[in-house]
């Protein structure tokens, strides 16, 4: 499935600006969620169980602004997809899409690709979204 778009690569400064926005998010939303677990362990466990993933993955997701992560987005419109299309089209893809670049430990390798040569295909070597990027039509 294919998706046209407009093409726009960020700059450095967009990238840097939008990865400071959202360190300043996840703090103040890792303490809320914190309280909550704190509060109610019993709600925390359930909604952890069902996500189908441990404790420790919920805290990490819950300290990520709510929508897909920045780094996705590029990635998809540098693939020639349009992030908003991709979510009314195939909403649990994309939430899928988004929980997996969520969870990723290669975020400062991939913005650093993507601002290096944005059409290098590094990535393919370590993001935990290829297979399903790759799925998702001609690139």
């Amino acid at each position: 499935m294919g998706y046209a778009y407009e093409r726009h690569i960020p700059s450095r400064a967009e990238m840097v600006v939008g990865m400071a926005a959202d360190a300043i998010r996840r703090w103040r939303d890792r303490w809320d969620f914190d309280r909550f677990v704190l509060d109610c362990p019993g709600e925390a466990d359930r909604l952890a169980r069902d996500l189908n993933i441990d404790k420790a993955d919920l805290r990490q997701l819950a300290g990520h602004r709510s929508g897909p992560p920045v780094l996705l987005n590029r990635r998809l419109r540098l693939l020639g997809i349009d992030p908003e299309q991709l979510r009314r089209a195939e909403p649990a893809v994309s939430q899928d899409l988004a929980r997996c670049c969520t969870l990723c430990g290669s975020k400062s390798r991939c913005a650093k690709d993507m601002a290096r040569d944005p059409g290098a295909a590094d990535w393919k070597s370590y993001c935990p979204n290829e297979p399903t990027l790759a799925a998702l039509g001609p690139q």
